[in-house]
């Protein structure tokens, strides 16, 4: 007798289909897909297809269990060496009839395919207990999410990445490349309000954000499906990011965090419009969030504004997701608040100073003279991880008025490549570049410049110079 309990395990977790009743005396399992408004019925033993009865089952099975009516195809599996197909149609539904030599080729999924094959497989009893829970959280856990293991699997390889050359080649090149900053936004690198989604520095904050992906995107996935899931990551990580720039000038964010609160969001709407809150799912996700909350205080440099954006981003999303339960006007109002605060955010972070306010104090004191001040204050941001290119571009500065420029020849290095479209470290290797008179390698930079957007009036003269003597 096949195994029909491993069998539809594994079928409802890589379909739509959940079990629905398990009939003792025919040793018959049967399962629903809501979606398709079909039943699957998993037969232990053989089925005699000739017979009236193998449709008067089915069509009384409907019946007493109140589904006549609403299930309009019924695909019935059971075990046959010769591999015999029927198809019949009464009363409205549409019934299948297939005999099958093997139960791994019912569902057209290599990975359930494999599992079947490979997995070592458990007691029919581990099976049953699993199929019959009625836990929320379990039936949700269970399913195979594609997108899910995705999204989890690119934060471990740009994390594990990351921590190779952070402790072993001694290298932050790839988190100065990757975090989103005010002033690297400004400067022209939009990529980083996604790509800062994806990158974690420590353990701890990778295996918290990764654990609360891993949850709320297996939620989501099996609610809305797997793009609707890769939609509201990137939309939720990259506005997040982008709202949090409005009030967060200094410094670099990173982390998760922001998508991972929008799941939240469209989770809790999920919750709210359903005519029968599952108190279970809602106990779950509350104590999710609170977790989420707990452990952002009690971390250092926690964005709360991603945190706040990505929920209200999520709850918008989560009301587009479920527009049937809506009026249009809850649509539109949803969309047209959704790009308001984008465009909203876009605009304040990009017409506002891309240069943290402490590299601009240290810079009016060296310009004034106080190089003991200036020291201070980009010292104070280099010790509190608040440096950017600005910071480095100070610091060779006060090197080269020491006398010491082999040191501040390191620093400017440092300020161009941690971002190469900082307008003080352009001009500082422009500068130089042009007392070598090397124009080839001037043009390369200022081709990847934004000329109309240069704020620095010493940097605009050199841009127009070098164009002029083109």
């Amino acid at each position: 007798m096949p195994d029909i309990w491993r069998t539809a395990y594994e079928v409802t977790r890589y379909t739509d289909y959940t079990f629905y009743d398990f009939d003792q005396s025919r040793e018959v399992i049967w399962l629903k897909n809501d979606k398709k408004a079909s039943m699957m019925c998993l037969h232990a033993t053989n089925v005699d297809t000739s017979s009236e009865d193998a449709v008067d089952y089915i069509l009384h099975r409907l019946f007493i269990r109140g589904q006549h009516g609403v299930v309009r195809h019924v695909e019935s599996y059971y075990p046959d060496a010769d591999g015999a197909s029927e198809r019949f149609e009464a009363d409205g539904v549409e019934i299948t009839h297939e005999g099958i030599k093997d139960y791994g080729t019912l569902i057209d999924n290599p990975f359930y395919r494999l599992d079947l094959k490979y997995k070592q497989s458990k007691p029919a009893a581990h099976y049953q207990k699993r199929l019959l829970s009625r836990h929320p959280f379990e039936r949700y856990m269970i399913r195979f999410t594609p997108m899910t293991y995705l999204l989890t699997a690119i934060n471990l390889v740009v994390f594990l990445l990351n921590l190779i050359l952070i402790h072993i080649v001694g290298s932050f090149q790839l988190t100065e490349q990757l975090a989103v900053s005010h002033s690297a936004v400004v400067s022209g690198d939009l990529y980083r309000l996604l790509s800062s989604s994806f990158l974690h520095v420590t353990v701890e904050h990778f295996l918290f954000n990764i654990f609360a992906l891993f949850i709320a995107g297996k939620f989501i996935e099996v609610l809305y499906g797997k793009w609707r899931l890769a939609i509201a990551y990137v939309l939720t990580g990259i506005l997040s990011s982008l709202f949090s720039l409005v009030f967060i000038t200094e410094g670099a964010s990173l982390g998760a965090s922001g998508a991972v609160y929008g799941l939240i969001g469209i989770l809790i709407v999920h919750l709210l419009i359903r005519g029968k809150i599952d108190l279970k799912l809602l106990l779950q996700v509350a104590i999710l969030f609170v977790v989420l909350s707990f452990i952002s205080q009690i971390m250092a440099n926690i964005n709360h504004y991603a945190h706040f954006g990505g929920l209200l981003l999520g709850g918008l999303l989560g009301i587009l997701f479920n527009r049937q339960y809506f009026k249009r006007v809850w649509a539109i109002a949803s969309i047209s608040l959704l790009v308001l605060i984008a465009a909203v955010s876009y605009f304040m972070v990009m017409g506002s100073d891309a240069e943290p306010s402490h590299n601009q104090e240290a810079m009016s004191k060296l310009q004034a003279g106080d190089y003991g001040a200036a020291l201070g204050i980009v010292t104070e941001a280099v010790n509190e991880g608040d440096d950017t290119a600005g910071t480095y571009h100070v610091l060779g500065l006060i090197a080269e008025y020491t006398g010491d420029y082999d040191l501040a020849e390191q620093y400017h290095e440092k300020s161009f490549e941690m971002n190469p479209k900082h307008e003080w470290a352009v001009k500082h290797k422009l500068l130089k570049l042009r007392k070598d008179k090397d124009y080839e390698a001037m043009g390369r930079i200022l081709d990847d410049l934004n000329i109309k957007r240069i704020k620095d009036e010493e940097l605009r003269l050199i841009t127009k110079e070098y164009y002029g003597n083109e």
